[in-house]
């Protein structure tokens, strides 16, 4: 007991805490209360090309439109907290840029499905009345327009939120970005193997230099504290309170079984 309650594992502890505590604290911040607008995708209904169908035109009601586009819109709470309707000043507002106009927009889904989601729209804007939306909601908006390809700007006066970014890159950029992270992290968790396999198959004692040992250290703890905050995150447990105690009593927990993995690691290096 004593060995497992020496100097280093409590130090170890508190460094890893206070690593752990200030991240969260500000992701929290930033992320508690937060919307955003993307382009999910995005149609030209009527291409201006060679092979384009001569006397094809889309109408709506009887009125022929020039250069329809169909965007799909996701309006989602992305945030930590919910956002009741009574935070709304006014209604949630989707500009177009000059050169389009709205021919018809209306929600077509919503998740979870038994949100209460209604706008109106103008030539110019569509309106989406104030409701509530707790995290991960999403709201669909489907817009069809005439004229050049929209482009989208959001204003809202929703107590907490400043801007309502908007993702116009339908959906490549993200998962773009998203792989080049899980690629990283695999490569620099497949590094940190093979550094500690490299005496596995050997009866030598294995032997890392400080480096090595930081690399192995480092990436395996970010990375298992990623995942651990996606977990937390999974099962709903977003209260700073209850993730610094989950954090805890990770960090214990793997220390036991740390210490049982390599017990009496000194010795056999001696032998």
């Amino acid at each position: 007991m004593n060995r497992f309650l020496n100097m280093k594992s409590l130090t170890l502890v508190l460094t890893i805490i206070s690593v752990i505590i200030p991240v969260w604290i500000w992701r929290s911040d930033l992320e508690s209360r937060s919307l955003q607008l993307r382009v999910a995708s995005q149609v030209n209904l009527q291409p201006d090309n060679v092979g384009s169908i001569s006397g094809l035109q889309v109408a709506v009601d009887g009125v022929p439109l020039k250069s329809p586009y169909l965007t799909v819109l996701e309006l989602s709470n992305d945030g930590d907290k919910p956002i009741p309707s009574a935070d709304f000043e006014a209604p949630l507002e989707i500009r177009l840029a000059e050169g389009s106009v709205v021919a018809r927009a209306q929600v077509t889904e919503t998740k979870p499905k038994d949100i209460e989601a209604s706008l109106s729209w103008e030539t110019q804007a569509i309106k989406i009345k104030p409701l509530l939306l707790n995290p991960k909601d999403i709201v669909t908006v489907s817009v069809l327009t005439s004229g050049k390809k929209p482009e989208f700007g959001a204003r809202a006066r929703i107590a907490g939120i400043s801007v309502v970014p908007i993702d116009e890159n339908v959906g490549y950029a993200s998962r773009s970005q998203k792989a080049v992270m899980l690629f990283f992290a695999a490569l620099l968790l497949f590094v940190a193997s093979d550094i500690t396999n490299s005496g596995v198959m050997s009866s030598e004692p294995i032997r890392l230099r400080k480096r090595a040992a930081i690399l192995v250290s480092t990436t395996t703890g970010l990375i298992g504290a990623a995942v651990f905050i996606g977990f937390l995150d999974t099962i709903g447990v977003t209260e700073m309170s209850l993730v610094v105690l989950a954090f805890v009593g990770m960090v214990f927990a793997s220390i036991v079984l740390s210490v049982y993995w390599n017990w009496n690691s000194k010795s056999i290096e001696q032998k």
